[in-house]
């Protein structure tokens, strides 16, 4: 991989592509490439060839994810972000926000990056226009009538 010039690089590897793209993968992690790589596995068995490359050529840190039913991590963890993004939220937003992104921190983020971008300080109406939540039976809907899978033919 050559480092973009002036962006970042993303290199997406799915669970099912880890399983036959592994050597690649390590040889990314052995080229010491100054990037960032995020995985996001249940576990990572330190017996496999890919979990013994990663300890011994990069530095790794796990991080759990925040429990949708703890309102309150969330919430800490909106009003830390917000903060570092100089947004001032009221406890409104803040719920608002948590309801509309759940645990989806990568989500949150863009968020409040989004948020950051209109305005420093905002009202709740503000934040619902620019924040749309989904419906709850949008999900019911995509269990019930689920998106053919990307891997398997029509």
């Amino acid at each position: 991989m050559t480092p973009a010039l002036f962006g970042k690089i993303a290199a997406v590897y799915t669970a099912k592509s880890l399983k036959t793209e592994s050597e690649k993968l390590m040889k990314q992690i052995s080229s010491d490439l100054p990037n960032p790589l995020i995985l996001e596995v249940e576990s990572l068995d330190g017996r496999t060839k890919l979990a013994k490359t990663l300890k011994a050529k990069a530095q790794c840190y796990q991080f759990d994810l925040i429990p949708n039913w703890d309102c309150k991590a969330l919430t800490a963890e909106a009003l830390r972000r917000s903060r570092l993004l100089g947004l001032a939220l009221t406890a409104d937003c803040l719920d608002y926000l948590i309801e509309a992104v759940g645990n989806n921190i990568g989500r949150m983020q863009q968020e409040l990056e989004l948020l950051a971008t209109y305005s420093p300080t905002l009202t709740l109406e503000t934040l619902q226009v620019l924040i749309p939540e989904l419906p709850p039976y949008i999900y019911t809907i995509t269990a019930e009538n689920p998106y053919p899978s990307m891997d398997t033919p029509p």
